[in-house]
């Protein structure tokens, strides 16, 4: 049993230094490239679970920068603020079923404009990004301090000023440390939305 769950830790760390790599690689990338224009932002969103042996919900704040390329495509680069509530209800064995914690979001994510009218446009976007949660705070309860968070949906951004956009959008979010399907990877499925503000520099 020692050596499977060596075998498991080696393997998810190497998910995750490949995974950062990815990362860091499309944000070296977009900020080398010629962006037809560049942008930061400001979001807060919320995400309900959809496992019904789950009661936990979170919230999180993000901080980006988006570089376009054409009409159609862009790159961007996140960090972020995570804050989460609620308990397990399948796990009656842990000392805990608490899955309150705060953490940190940080990784990169690609938008592609499906239609453009006159001051508003449809986008799909998705994300590929690190929960962090430090010290003992695990997400959810029973797992690890360290995830992947992915996220991936769409939404409308409206023209409000030449230099300043709103957006609403909606995804479905999953949360899991990679180990697969067993006790030590509670993964976390769900869907959630909310509002950002853009200004364009």
């Amino acid at each position: 049993m020692a050596r499977s769950a060596n075998g498991d830790t080696g393997s998810i760390g190497h998910r995750r230094a490949l995974l950062g790599a990815l990362v860091l690689w499309a944000t070296s990338w977009a900020t080398g490239a010629h962006a037809t224009e560049t942008a930061d932002w400001l979001g807060a969103a919320y995400y309900a679970t959809s496992q019904s042996y789950y009661d936990i919900s979170f919230e999180t704040v993000d901080l980006g920068r988006a570089w376009r390329f054409g009409s159609l495509l862009e790159l961007q680069g996140r960090l972020g603020l995570f804050h989460s509530q609620g308990e397990r209800l399948d796990a009656p064995y842990l000392p805990s079923q608490s899955s309150e914690t705060t953490g940190v979001t940080f990784g990169g994510g690609g938008r592609f404009y499906a239609l453009q009218l006159r001051k508003a446009r449809l986008f799909i976007e998705g994300s590929v990004e690190i929960l962090y949660t430090p010290g003992s705070q695990q997400f959810p309860v029973g797992g690890t301090g360290i995830n992947a968070f992915l996220r991936a949906g769409g939404g409308l951004q409206y023209q409000l000023t030449p230099r300043l956009t709103l957006e609403a959008h909606f995804e479905y979010a999953h949360i899991s440390n990679g180990a697969g399907n067993v006790e030590q990877n509670p993964m976390w499925n769900g869907h959630g939305g909310g509002l950002t503000l853009r200004r364009s520099l």
